[in-house]
């Protein structure tokens, strides 16, 4: 029955939505909210409650959804504390969603939103540590995190925080400065296998790019990989909406650490890699076109060339830049 309304929500008539959505919405919260959490991808409320989300999701943007906004706000903050991570990623569109379509927040959602932003920075380093030392213990693929521990569930926040931040900058922006600081702390995070062998093989003059063949949970990296990216997109926007020079006394920081990023991502990694890491450096450059040489050598032109030149030799490697996997470097080049 959940998937049969699944498929026709999309084929709704306005009519309809508007005398039916205020009737579902309540029960199908009311549902996730007093049903138990399932973190094994294979049970039955796993499916069940990823289906009534994806409803949510999928409910029409128009008046007859928006006097349920605030109620679906409340319970996606709630699922994102007391949910699994594939659950909570659909949580971070409905709110960006909701947060675009009816501009209805409020100062107690913003500040709800940003504790719980918080409470996802601060649990990264424990996070990388549990899963991805030397001796980690395997994560079984079937089981989900819970969503205040996820990198996916980071990420897309840290993509929700730009929306809600673009649409009300003057209410959000301040408070979000405030996290900034935690925000490049997170994003200068290494994954302790990654560093010692990154670390070990440059003793040797040579210059690291991929994984490190010693992860016991590689998926678990390239999620956190991922979310470093989106995390320094995130933050180049803050930055460009403080009124201040970008990237402000974090800028040295912000170079050394996208060469780091393109010498980290995973083979495979295309979305991730080359551009979009460093197009929100575009932002602060009138016309330059999305291209990683160029973007090099306005980066060169600025303040913080002092800290990529001592990196230049790894910037013209064309396994650092191109990256090691076959179908990444065809895309890129």
């Amino acid at each position: 029955m959940a998937y049969e309304l699944r498929e026709m929500i999309d084929v709704v008539r306005e009519v309809e939505a508007a005398r039916v959505i205020p009737h579902m919405v309540p029960i199908l919260l009311d549902i996730l909210r007093s049903g138990e959490a399932s973190y094994n991808k294979d049970a039955l409320e796993f499916q069940f409650r990823r289906c009534l989300l994806e409803i949510i999701h999928r409910l029409p943007a128009n008046e007859g959804v928006k006097p349920q906004a605030g109620s679906l706000l409340s319970g996606m903050f709630y699922l994102l504390r007391n949910d699994n991570e594939e659950n909570g990623i659909v949580c971070c569109k409905i709110i960006s969603d909701v947060v675009r379509y009816y501009r209805n927040l409020t100062d107690d959602a913003v500040k709800e939103f940003l504790a719980m932003y918080s409470d996802l920075l601060n649990n990264v380093q424990s996070v990388v540590d549990e899963t991805l030392s030397e001796d980690s213990a395997v994560v079984e693929p079937n089981v989900a995190f819970p969503a205040h521990r996820g990198f996916k569930v980071l990420g897309e926040l840290a993509m929700t925080t730009v929306s809600i931040a673009s649409i009300y900058r003057q209410m959000v922006i301040p408070a979000i400065h405030e996290l900034l600081p935690l925000n490049v702390a997170v994003m200068c995070i290494e994954a302790p296998v990654q560093h010692k062998a990154k670390t070990e093989y440059e003793a040797t003059g040579g210059h690291w790019a991929g994984m490190a063949p010693g992860f016991k949970n590689p998926s678990i990296y390239v999620d956190f990989t991922a979310m470093q990216v989106k995390l320094f997109s995130c933050i180049a926007f803050l930055h460009r909406g403080s009124g201040t020079e970008p990237f402000g006394e974090d800028g040295e920081t912000f170079a050394v650490t996208c060469v780091r990023l393109l010498q980290d991502c995973p083979p495979a990694a295309i979305s991730s890699r080359r551009v979009r890491i460093l197009w929100p450096l575009l932002n602060y450059f009138d016309g330059c076109p999305q291209d990683l040489m160029v973007v090099f050598r306005h980066i060169l032109n600025t303040p913080y060339r002092k800290a990529i030149l001592p990196y230049i030799d790894k910037l013209f490697d064309d396994r650092v830049l191109w990256g090691t996997g076959l179908g990444c470097r065809e895309s890129i080049r």
